[in-house]
């Protein structure tokens, strides 16, 4: 799948538009290249697409990291500390980070 970052239209490999565009002469004769373009907004920002595994939205693949989007990865940070500064105590939150500093913790 192919997605627009400006528009985020989500679209089928090959189906983006296509315009021709003027790249120069080569000799006497005029020399063109295609661009696919997104059919939605006509901008030239098509790329491949992945889907978030948290909320299913197909984004740029360039933005997943984890298998999460920049918006769910935000929210488990956000769900995270609040889980850490709601369960633990000040202490115990220091000896957790202790653990996973030393790789004798892993929440995976």
């Amino acid at each position: 799948m192919l997605v627009c970052s400006e528009c985020g239209a989500v679209m089928e490999d090959g189906s983006a538009a296509k315009v021709r565009e003027f790249a120069g002469f080569v000799g006497e004769e005029g020399a063109y290249f295609d661009t696919a373009v997104c059919p939605r907004c006509r901008r030239d920002a098509v790329t491949e697409g992945a889907v978030c595994s948290r909320c299913g939205e197909w984004v740029p693949e360039r933005e997943v990291e984890g298998g999460l989007c920049e918006n769910c990865r935000k929210r488990a940070e956000e769900e995270f500390s609040e889980l850490m500064s709601c369960s633990f105590t000040p202490q115990e939150r220091e000896f957790l980070q202790e653990l996973l500093d030393s790789c004798r913790l892993s929440i995976v």
